[in-house]
């Protein structure tokens, strides 16, 4: 005991009167663990006690006393190194970059170490590494990979997820500009190219199977053979790509290279916690993602992807028949793009067999195309839901060469505003024979300027089919002044066309284009439109707009108008109680199919659901033939079904040519029905009347005041005038 007392006055006695004392002295009477900090910590010990020691990490990595002159390094052996650090079977050190020291001072007695980070404490790159003398092999390509495995120590993985950041991606943009590290002063091309290559390398380790024995924590044993990572089989690739929060500068091929997975790999799926984004500052004829034929089932979610020049190209997805099943869940495109998704057939077949589906994305890119598909005699499915389309400048949404389904439900087109004549939708050829079907449900279109176009086809087969608001053009200037000079669609009908055109409960504007070529009366392609609303109009004439470019003087296909709704504007219409006067206008077909025999029917039916009202005012309604038909009208029927009127009702309804002439029956009476109209009324009146003696084509149903009459009375919830021809 006082021995032990007598030692501690001398310990005393020299901390207080700073008497020096040997080094082997100091070595032996270190109260270990010594503590294991960098040198920046060490310099930054507030008041540091004479006599204590530390070990610096960094830099000049060895034992530090703090004496009455500062800090000195203490000299030692490797041996007493060993015992001050009291090394064991655990220790810690600052980076990946300092697994290689460990054994220098403390042999194979460590075998678990925990790593701080990968460039500096707390990056994110850190984890529990494990030693296997079996994966310390230098001459053995991939014993090191850059993120699992440095000089035998193999990262405990307890996900399923790869993160970026074990193989030394840096997810602060260009924030480290100017940084040195491992005596490197950091660039934006040096960023940049690291970045690259840690992605590139977690691609390569999840696709080639290399971590499907990390996730057992029993194979975290020491020394044992089932801790080796064996390559699994390159089709089924069970663990994600996880990126953390993060802005990532990338550079080509950074996501999925070209030459990846010869032999094809499957299963990817690229994931965040909701805040990370992907920066590609690659250009020109590159892209930051390219598959060629080798990759399948791609998934991503909640990965905002940006563009940073107008060249710059995202994905290039190349196939030869094999279905690319690619999957992006809640993700972001925004910046600047070329093309953001390029799909081609392979150089060893034409055939772009693919699956692509959205859910809940946003594209805010200027100027980009998302879709650009070319090269296939197949197209597949093409699904978007609950998307949102709010791009700038003239960005479009597809260009499509051949067929394929395209699905669009429950999605937004806001802030459309182009400085050039732009297409959201180019729907071009057909080889794909069936294979073409596209459909909006649900949509909603903000078309900001009269450069704004929706769609252009030139399909010679398959389904168009629209649901959408295109409403709120109807608030824009350009517009209310001129809604027959904006043009939306531009639809191709081919002699041998069998394309299927329908637009359905949809708010249109503007103007719809059809080009027949010569003898696509032969065909059977049609257009039909139901249920549609039409604001800042009060008629229909001018909507349908048949260009004579193409010579088309054989005959043309059906376009027909059903339960239409008009709503002029104060330019259009006189304003009743402050409101536009509505007129519901139903089956008003404006094209019939041409034909030189067999009897075809075409009428107009009026109705006005407010009774009490005219049904259609001080309108009149234009029914046009092709004027070189040569369509005859045979017979005139005016009838209103029973159980249709509460009480009778005067009317007068005239049947005209375009100028207002009355048309005559075969007994050269005016074709027109006037008087009391009650239920089941029913008037037949025989005429012959060539079409092609009729000015443009048209006949025109006028409601008439006088002898009477006025229009105010002139009520029917639903009256029908039947035009029979053949």
């Amino acid at each position: 005991m006082k021995q032990k007392t007598y030692f501690l006055l001398v310990i005393i006695v020299v901390l207080i009167i700073g008497i020096p004392v040997s080094m082997d002295a100091q070595v032996d009477q270190v109260v270990t663990p010594v503590e294991h900090i960098t040198e920046q910590e060490r310099f930054s010990i507030e008041k540091p006690r004479i006599g204590m020691t530390v070990y610096q990490t960094d830099h000049l990595s060895g034992l530090y006393t703090y004496t009455k002159d500062g800090w000195e390094a203490v000299p030692t052996t490797n041996k007493q190194l060993k015992e001050v650090l009291a090394c064991s079977q655990i220790t810690t050190v600052e980076t990946v970059f300092d697994l290689n020291t460990i054994h220098d001072v403390c042999g194979t007695d460590v075998t678990t170490a925990i790593v701080l980070g990968y460039y500096t404490k707390g990056d994110g790159g850190g984890g529990i590494f494990v030693y296997n003398p079996s994966l310390d092999n230098p001459d053995v390509d991939g014993e090191g990979d850059g993120g699992l495995v440095f000089d035998g120590w193999k990262r405990s993985v307890i996900d399923r997820g790869v993160n970026v950041k074990w193989f030394g991606a840096r997810g602060d943009g260009f924030g480290s500009v100017g940084d040195v590290v491992n005596g490197v002063t950091l660039t934006e091309a040096i960023i940049v190219s690291e970045n690259t290559v840690a992605f590139q390398r977690v691609v390569d380790v999840v696709g080639s199977g290399r971590v499907a024995s990390l996730n057992d924590p029993s194979n975290d044993i020491p020394g044992s053979d089932s801790n080796v990572i064996e390559d699994a089989s390159p089709l089924e690739v069970t663990y994600g790509v996880f990126i953390p929060s993060g802005d990532y500068s990338l550079g080509e091929q950074a996501l999925f290279r070209e030459d990846f997975g010869i032999g094809g790999v499957k299963g990817f799926t690229y994931y965040s916690d909701g805040n990370a984004t992907l920066t590609f500052t690659n250009t020109g004829n590159t892209y930051g993602f390219f598959n060629n034929t080798n990759g399948l089932f791609f998934t991503f979610r909640n990965i905002t992807f940006r563009g940073v020049d107008a060249s710059t190209n995202l994905m290039l997805s190349a196939s030869a028949g094999v279905a690319q099943d690619y999957y992006f869940d809640r993700c972001t495109f925004r910046g600047q793009f070329n093309r953001i998704f390029t799909i081609r057939g392979a150089e060893n077949g034409a055939n772009t067999n693919s699956e692509w589906g959205f859910n809940k994305c946003t594209f805010t890119s200027h100027n980009a195309l998302i879709l650009d598909i070319k090269d296939s005699d197949q197209f597949l499915n093409y699904w978007f839901d609950q998307t949102k389309f709010w791009m700038t400048g003239n960005a479009r949404v597809l260009k499509a060469d051949d067929g394929g389904h395209f699905k669009f439900v429950n999605c937004d087109w806001s802030g459309f505003e182009p400085y050039e004549d732009t297409y959201l939708f180019e729907l071009n050829g057909n080889g794909g024979g069936g294979i073409s079907d596209f459909r909006i449900t649900n949509g909603r279109f903000e078309m900001k300027s009269a450069h704004a176009k929706v769609l252009k086809s030139e399909w010679i087969n398959g389904n168009i089919e629209i649901n959408a608001d295109f409403g709120s053009q109807a608030f824009q200037d350009f517009f209310k002044d001129n809604p027959n000079e904006i043009n939306h669609f531009d639809i191709r009908m081919r002699e041998t066309s069998g394309l299927n055109v329908s637009f359905k409960n949809s708010v249109l504007m503007g103007t719809h284009t059809y080009r027949y070529s010569q003898g696509s009366f032969r065909g059977t392609a049609r257009a039909k439109y139901e249920n549609c609303f039409f604001p800042q109009r009060l008629s229909l004439d001018g909507f349908i707009k048949i260009p004579d470019d193409l010579s088309n003087k054989a005959g043309i296909s059906l376009i027909s108008i059903e339960d239409a709704v008009l709503q002029g504007n104060s330019n259009t219409t006189a304003v009743v109680d402050g409101t536009f006067s509505q007129i519901p206008v139903t089956s008003v077909d404006y094209f019939p199919i041409y034909s030189n025999r067999g009897l075809k029917k075409k009428y107009f039916k009026i109705g006005n659901p407010a009774r009490g009202g005219n049904p259609i005012g001080t309108q009149n309604i234009a029914l046009n033939f092709p004027e070189d038909a040569e369509s005859v009208i045979t017979n005139v029927r005016w009838f209103l079904p029973e159980d249709r009127l509460t009480s009778t009702r005067n009317v007068r309804f005239e049947i005209t040519d375009r100028f207002g002439a009355q048309l005559k029956d075969v007994n050269n009476d005016n074709i027109f029905v006037q008087g009391v109209m009650r239920d089941g009324y029913n008037k037949s009146q025989q005429t012959y009347i060539n079409v092609k003696d009729l000015p443009e084509g048209k006949i025109i149903l006028r409601s008439v005041s006088g002898f009477g009459i006025s229009l105010p009375n002139q009520t029917a919830p639903e009256f029908i005038c039947l035009i029979e021809y053949y």
